[in-house]
């Protein structure tokens, strides 16, 4: 019962842009809470590694890494949603 794809489209599950402004910010506000929670696990744990001499650092590194990935998807995400909410806007 769904409409069939034209080659080059892509699928939207939300179709109006309210419903998919919604649908970005919880998404951001998922990667928000990761990105900062790796990113301070990360610093915690190469700050035990120096101090402590443990085999931490290499742990660390990887949680700020991808803290760092996170942060980053968030950001591009509320680009989207601006652009989004700049769309709206003209069209009310």
């Amino acid at each position: 019962f769904r409409k069939k794809l034209l080659p080059g489209e892509e699928f939207l599950l939300y179709s109006d842009k309210d419903s998919r402004i919604a649908h970005l910010k919880r998404i951001m506000g998922l990667l928000l809470f990761v990105g900062i929670l790796n990113l301070w696990v990360g610093v915690y744990n190469i700050i035990v590694a120096i101090a402590a001499g443990t085999v931490n650092a290499p742990l660390g590194i990887i949680n700020v890494v991808l803290g760092t990935i996170s942060l980053v998807g968030a950001y591009r995400l509320k680009k989207k949603k601006n652009a989004l909410e700049a769309e709206r806007a003209i069209t009310e």
